[in-house]
């Protein structure tokens, strides 16, 4: 009974310490080498990946990361900024929930001296100092372009979309449709998932349970497309399933037939060049300034040489 209540409390002790450094992380003043990071949703694997590639990247050149989750909640990303800019962080790496309505939280920062550099999506509206994003458009003209290789123009596609105010949504959803030009393939009905894998499944099986007419899918994220891939499954229905951001569930559920393919982004190097630009400019480098920087997509699937 002894030994039982030396590691209770043991385990207590523990916790309490890992409160405060929680606590301290979220208090700790700023210093020169620190690096601000608010991140839309950690527990999406694809920024997950991101943001280990900047942590890593930062870490191993002496500079420290502090990353914040925002959870997809466009207020908590707001709070974290703010947050940030309160402890004195004058360099934010920002992946924002929203491309419209994060513009007056940077602005407010940027008048306080704070700098910018966005990663993934754009924010309208403001300038930063540089933004690092994949090839959308063309991401989406890859994911059409297997489709209609595998269908042609008989392609009946649900199309499940992100955020509407995300950039990346809107390049995909873009893209998309112009991969489709010239030919005969319809986009049945498009329903905004929000990346959400609950949700693409609940809106996936409530349309596809009373429409016998789609053949295809196309997620914008991977993470919708397993929960179409899932309510397909529930349906009995066999259709092709194009995902986006190549994350290793993805990659195995194309492996085992689940889905069909993916668009594979590089979020490690996506990561890499935020830190690196991030370093540069806390070096007093001048040349990032406004840069923007475009990363290839590229399609990966077992079939019409795509590469897994």
């Amino acid at each position: 009974m002894y030994r039982q209540a030396r590691v209770i409390m043991a385990f207590i002790f523990l916790i309490v310490i890992f409160i405060t450094i929680g606590i301290v992380a979220w208090t700790r003043l700023a210093n020169k080498n620190d690096v601000g990071v608010v991140m839309s949703n950690l527990s999406n694997p694809y920024f997950g990946y991101i943001t280990k590639s900047i942590n890593s990247t930062l870490t191993a050149h002496g500079y420290t990361a502090t990353v914040l989750d925002a959870s997809d909640s466009l207020n908590r990303s707001i709070r974290d900024i703010d947050n940030l800019v309160s402890r004195g962080y004058k360099l934010i790496i920002f992946n924002p929930v929203d491309s419209n309505e994060s513009a007056n939280v940077i602005k407010r920062a940027q008048a306080k001296g704070v700098r910018f550099i966005t990663v993934d999506r754009s924010v309208k509206g403001v300038k930063v100092l540089s933004h690092i994003e994949s090839n959308n458009f063309q991401g989406g003209q890859l994911a059409a372009k297997y489709i209609l290789n595998k269908l042609g123009d008989k392609s009946k596609i649900l199309e499940l979309q992100g955020f509407k105010d995300s950039s990346t949504t809107q390049e995909r959803t873009k893209g998309f449709a112009d991969g489709l030009m010239g030919s005969n393939a319809k986009i049945v009905a498009a329903y905004v998932a929000n990346y959400d894998k609950n949700k693409a499944e609940h809106y996936a099986y409530q349309f596809l349970k009373r429409d016998n007419e789609v053949n295809a899918v196309f997620a914008e994220n991977d993470l919708m497309a397993l929960g179409a891939a899932d309510a397909a499954k529930r349906l009995g229905k066999k259709l092709v399933i194009v995902g986006y951001d190549g994350i290793p569930e993805a990659k195995e559920a194309i492996k085992n037939g689940i889905l069909d393919a993916t668009i594979e982004q590089q979020p490690l190097q996506l990561g890499e060049m935020a830190a690196k630009v991030a370093m540069n400019v806390l070096q007093g480098a001048k040349e990032t300034l406004h840069s923007q920087h475009k990363i290839d997509v590229e399609l990966l699937s077992l079939s019409q040489g795509g590469k897994l």
